[in-house]
């Protein structure tokens, strides 16, 4: 948070709390609708590889990991990738989220 510490670390500049890169890339995720109805299970394999400094723009790009049905017809568990990426395209973080999710009808 303070301009004169941030230049003297090895970063050079304030950077952005990883739980905030997690965060704000959980609300991109969601604008994909993936998250309407679902229930978060868990946060796994959570990795950050380069700082977001200030001024950065970050995406995300999400694939499905697996999906499985449970016992209950109506609902299902989705393993998801989520890829962070900053306007460079380099990766800032990465990691794997496991959703319960509702299913449509069979």
């Amino acid at each position: 948070m303070d301009d004169e510490f941030a230049k003297k670390t090895q970063f050079q500049s304030r950077i952005a709390p990883g739980p905030l890169i997690v965060a704000i890339s959980s609300g991109l995720r969601g604008r994909l609708g993936i998250n309407e109805g679902a229930v978060l299970l868990g946060i796994d394999k959570l990795r950050f590889s380069s700082p977001v400094k200030v001024g950065d723009t970050i995406h995300v790009e999400v694939t499905v990991a697996s999906k499985k049905e449970t016992s209950k017809t109506k609902r299902g568990i989705l393993t998801l990738n989520t890829v962070v990426l900053n306007q460079r395209q380099d990766v800032v973080s990465t990691y794997e989220t496991t959703l319960m999710v509702r299913r449509k009808e069979p």
